[in-house]
């Protein structure tokens, strides 16, 4: 009889041991499910901010290009404007020589 009992006793004990042990088991199951959830999600998020970024950085490229360009345009223009103004000065200096010479 005593035999029997601490075998029903051992039963029991190993039911509750496989009872805790599978709500432990869910518990876990539940919380890992959810990080992992959490995982995709960010994974998502981190591809789309990359194709962001990477059209931000051609779009980028494109304005530095065009700064760039309208830049040397204007360096280019400013260059011609100043040999311009020098040519004028020169014409300006032999004309008011010229004036000198014929009022003398």
């Amino acid at each position: 009889m005593i035999d029997k009992n601490i075998r029903e006793l051992k039963m029991i004990d190993t039911q509750l041991f496989y009872w805790i042990g599978g709500l432990i088991m869910s518990v876990l199951g539940y919380f890992l499910k959810d990080t992992i959830d959490s995982l995709k999600e960010t994974k998502r998020d981190l591809i789309e901010v990359r194709k962001d970024l990477s059209e931000a950085c051609t779009r980028l490229d494109v304005l530095k290009n065009d700064h760039l360009n309208k830049h040397d345009a204007l360096s280019e223009k400013f260059d011609d404007l100043k040999d311009s103004m020098l040519s004028l000065t020169k014409e300006i200096k032999a004309l008011t020589l010229e004036i000198s010479k014929k009022k003398d």
